[in-house]
């Protein structure tokens, strides 16, 4: 990368007319409209900004601190709702702006603490470089709000009479611990204490087992302590302590009486709008390759995280260039960071690692004084804090939340259980996707995550000197006793969580010998891996269709690697179908739809396409006879449900691959048995039956035609707009792909979350870098036809089509047809006269 060089203001100015005069005439397109803002006071420098066809802004700026204040400026003027919203979520402001709804969304942020974790790490956590940026970055956006009647500010404001408040840096952390909250947080072991206690501990090892599927871990082969402490750029390095511990990997047993506290949480916590914890919302795909497996010698990176979609998307596209760095990738509106993308050395991407980094902790009160807790032998006092919710259109909320050692607590009917959770303390992530962004080798790239602490990601890892590499990042805890899989007693302390896992003893992946590395939310590294880390993996039919594909081949290329990021075969049938056509062996369908169906899914391929019927047969047996397996006991011993059961973390089902095993190996599972009935069913006469229904079903909802039960026809991805209004959403129409698949679509309805960006990075030749996201970089914008572009480009992106990530050194070198706009950003320059 060149460097920008710092020239006068009046030859910016006649730099950027003579590009608008050189645009002019070359193609058909309109020219390049030149725009100039002038005296913003925090502006250190000059700052010229293109923004490409595509609505992506490429800043050219003399330092990152002015860089990053374009940043905040473009984030302001193209997203502020969106930024308003992510940093009220993640404070417990929400109702403010949206009112009476958004009231248990503020009430549960103000429990788990967010807006004092993020006050706290912008106080103390932040070095002088980072703070210096973010400052600059808050700068920028204030200096947008402070424009009269800022073009693209939402109507949202003006029609509730509300004036958007000026930002501050503490917003950033506070949208951090926002996704944190989104990608981390879980009441699955509240859940599973239930299981326990009405199934018994057996079931709940059983269905919610804490090994699964270990076939494709990301890190195959983790490298040693050693060798991670070798490559620290300081030469004298001690081990850390507590290193070689030999932490019991059993699980503690459930505690008896804890019922009616775990259903309290569920009903409470586990209804909260979409905006703030969507269940299932947390899942990714990520694989790199080595160049000994591509076409031309380099590595290629592939990247695709799936969140709850809407309209405008999660992330907006930036590129940040200044001397000595030039970064592209995704950003979060409201943070100054790239959060995915490349610089040009390294490109980086990443997938949620699902640690488990919750527990929950049975409290005990001193029966004469309700305000002091018992811990290790003392009495100690309850910390209470008051909270007050200001609501639009109605009288604030005032409550306390009541925190013990272990953290807040949660609920207090039949036992009192406190929840401690990584996400909830003050952490300064923004600082370590600032140092990624400037990182330039495998050792800076590490040395960028030594104090990253949540949520959770495994980081993907390609560089251009032909390196791969990926690591589990964020601390995970170690129990001095036990797992943490239910709530355990808080008072003796033998359940506390000790040092955590040592940096340098992570799963670190670095040039496998298989030349290629996935990260698709399984597990995260071998089951005698030394460390605990967690249960809660998604089902590994993702990882391993990614795994099968780059074990295929040793020429692969840049649209390939775009073709498997669109692959919707799906595994979970493929395994199943064969036994639902052995079970009909023996007693074929009657009925002559039901046997025209079996036919269909027995010749299927299994590629989940929108316009074929086989899919729709199969998804709605495989939904029945997964409620006809569970549903008998789970409504005997009445615990809560949720359709969400593919996903395992608060899904409130088994995992889907605990479904696959006990049909595949274990036919003769009591689970197979319909408890609400007197005889005993097997696991045959179950499928039939299932199979069967879901066939009527199909009927009942399509009509008779089979061949008008295609895919497509209901899986529909709808794109909710920020404010949830009833007509604000963009219907994009039917979406290949299931919850299983590569390509994720849905379970046959609605489909409201899928990958909100996909990125293809070739390192051999980061110039042919492509990004998708399904919807467009700013909804307010002159010259643009708002809806219906946004639909035309989020169409473009569910037919595979990507657009490109143009790294360009200097302004000048865009051609005219690449340009929508020029903008000169000049400071507040003092008065020399």
């Amino acid at each position: 990368m060149r460097p920008v060089s710092a020239a006068a203001p009046r030859l910016f100015l006649a730099a950027v007319v003579a590009l608008v005069c050189s645009c002019v005439g070359t193609r058909d397109a309109p020219p390049p409209r030149l725009q100039t803002i002038d005296g913003l006071d925090g502006l250190h420098g000059t700052v010229r900004v293109v923004v490409d066809g595509y609505g992506i802004p490429h800043i050219y700026a003399t330092s990152r601190r002015d860089a990053a204040y374009a940043l905040g400026w473009f984030h302001a003027r193209d997203r502020f709702l969106q930024m308003d919203i992510f940093r009220r979520s993640g404070s417990g402001r929400l109702a403010e702006l949206l009112g009476p709804a958004a009231i248990e969304e503020d009430r549960l942020a103000r429990i788990l603490g967010l807006h004092r974790a993020a006050e706290s790490a912008w106080q103390h956590l932040v070095p002088a470089r980072e703070r210096r940026i973010i400052e600059s970055y808050t700068a920028g956006v204030n200096a947008f709000l402070r424009q009269p009647n800022p073009v693209g500010l939402s109507v949202h404001y003006r029609k509730n009479g509300l004036i958007p408040e000026p930002w501050k840096p503490e917003d950033c952390f506070a949208i951090h611990k926002r996704f944190t909250a989104e990608l981390s947080h879980s009441f699955d072991d509240v859940f599973l204490q239930l299981v326990a206690e009405k199934l018994g501990e057996d079931a709940a090892l059983t269905l919610f087992p804490i090994e699964r599927d270990d076939r494709v871990p990301t890190v195959r082969e983790p490298r040693s302590p050693e060798f991670i402490m070798g490559l620290r750029r300081s030469a004298s390095v001690e081990r850390s302590a507590g290193t070689g511990d030999a932490v019991a990997r059993e699980a503690s047993p459930p505690l008896d009486g804890l019922a009616t506290a775990c259903a309290d949480v569920l009903e409470r916590f586990t209804g909260v709008p979409s905006r703030f914890a969507s269940p299932g919302a947390r899942a990714s795909n990520c694989w790199v390759l080595s160049g000994r497996l591509t076409r031309d010698g380099h590595a290629i990176l592939c990247s695709d995280p799936h969140l709850a979609l809407s309209h405008p998307p999660t992330f907006y596209t930036a590129h940040l260039d200044s001397p000595g760095l030039s970064v592209i990738g995704i950003t979060v509106p409201g943070s100054p960071a790239v959060i995915f993308g490349h610089n040009g050395t390294i490109a980086w991407a990443g997938t949620n690692a699902q640690a488990d980094v919750t527990d929950f902790y049975v409290e005990t009160f001193h029966p004469q004084d309700p305000t002091r807790f018992l811990h290790r032998g003392r009495w100690l006092p309850v910390e209470e804090i008051e909270e007050e919710i200001r609501v639009r259109g109605q009288e604030s909320v005032k409550f306390t939340v009541r925190r013990t050692a272990h953290g807040p607590i949660i609920t207090e009917r039949g036992k009192t259980l406190s929840m401690r959770w990584m996400g909830g303390i003050p952490s300064a992530e923004i600082v370590s996707f600032l140092m990624i962004n400037a990182a330039r080798d495998v050792r800076s790239f590490l040395d960028a995550l030594r104090n990253y602490v949540a949520p959770a990601l495994t980081l993907v890892y390609a560089d251009t000197e032909g390196h791969i590499a990926a690591r589990p990042t964020g601390v995970v805890p170690r129990r001095a006793r036990g797992l943490g899989r239910y709530p355990v007693d808080g008072a003796g302390g033998e359940h506390e969580w000790i040092a955590p896992v040592p940096f340098e003893e992570m799963p670190f992946s670095l040039d496998p010998a298989q030349g290629y590395i996935v990260s698709a939310n399984q597990r995260l590294a071998p089951p005698d891996f030394a460390h605990y880390l967690g249960w809660e993996f998604d089902p590994a039919f993702r990882a391993r269709r990614i795994d099968s594909v780059l074990r295929s081949s040793n020429r692969f290329t840049l649209p390939r690697m775009q073709q498997l990021q669109l692959d919707v075969l799906d595994l979970a049938t493929r395994e199943l179908l064969p036994v639902l056509v052995e079970a009909f062996v023996d007693e074929p369908p009657v009925d002559p739809i039901a046997n025209l169906s079996l036919r269909l899914v027995r010749a299927w391929d299994h590629n989940v396409h929108i316009d074929a019927v086989e899919p729709t047969i199969a998804w709605k047996w495989l939904q029945t006879f997964a409620d006809d397996v569970w549903t008998d006991e789970w409504e005997r011993a009445q615990l809560p449900r949720s359709g969400n059961w593919g996903f395992c973390s608060n899904g409130w089902r088994p995992p889907l691959d605990v479904l696959v095993r006990l049909t595949l190996h274990e036919p003769d599972s009591p689970w197979f048995d319909d408890v609400r009935t007197e005889e005993r069913e097997d696991r045959d006469a179950l499928i039939r039956r299932s199979f069967l229904h879901a066939v009527e079903s199909l009927v009942d909802e399509y009509g008779p035609t089979i061949s008008t039960w295609a895919w497509g026809r209901r899986n529909r991805m709808i794109l909710p707009d920020l404010l949830r209004t009833p007509d604000g959403g963009l219907d994009l129409g039917p979406v290949p792909g299931n919850i299983n698949t590569v390509s994720p679509g849905g379970d046959g309805g609605v489909v409201t979350i899928g990958a909100v960006y996909r990125m293809a990075l070739p390192l051999g030749d980061l110039k042919s870098a492509r990004g998708a996201g399904p919807g467009i970089q700013a909804s307010r914008r002159p010259g643009m036809r708002g809806r219906e572009q946004a639909r035309e480009q989020a169409r473009s992106y569910l037919d595979g089509s990507y657009l490109p990530l143009y790294f360009h050194a200097f302004p000048g070198d865009f051609p005219d047809y690449q340009v929508e706009q020029l903008l000169i950003m000049t400071p507040n320059w003092p008065n020399t006269e």
